[in-house]
């Protein structure tokens, strides 16, 4: 096993430092992680309910024939969705 988080480049030193080290100790110590028993936590089931994975297993198609948004295109829709809010929150 091997665990791996991708960081945004938008995080700050202090949380890229405190994520690497806490990657490096369940990389090094996998039964903190094997440990856990992700089908009886409540609030993983909360969130992760069939018709959620039913819409993940939806998406994930959909990127897979190329029916997703670029990177580009999601960059413009929050820098205009950005600038409304601003627009409609700033004096």
């Amino acid at each position: 096993m091997r665990l791996e988080i991708n960081i945004p480049d938008t995080a700050s030193d202090e949380v890229k430092a405190k994520i690497s080290y806490l990657v490096g100790r369940l990389n090094t110590h996998p039964e903190l992680v094997q440990g856990i028993d992700l089908d009886e936590d409540e609030r993983v089931q909360a969130i992760f309910t069939p018709v959620f994975l039913a819409e993940l297993d939806a998406a994930d198609g959909k990127a897979d024939a190329g029916e997703a948004y670029s990177a580009d295109e999601v960059t413009l829709y929050l820098a205009e969705q950005r600038a409304k809010w601003k627009a409609a929150n700033t004096a």
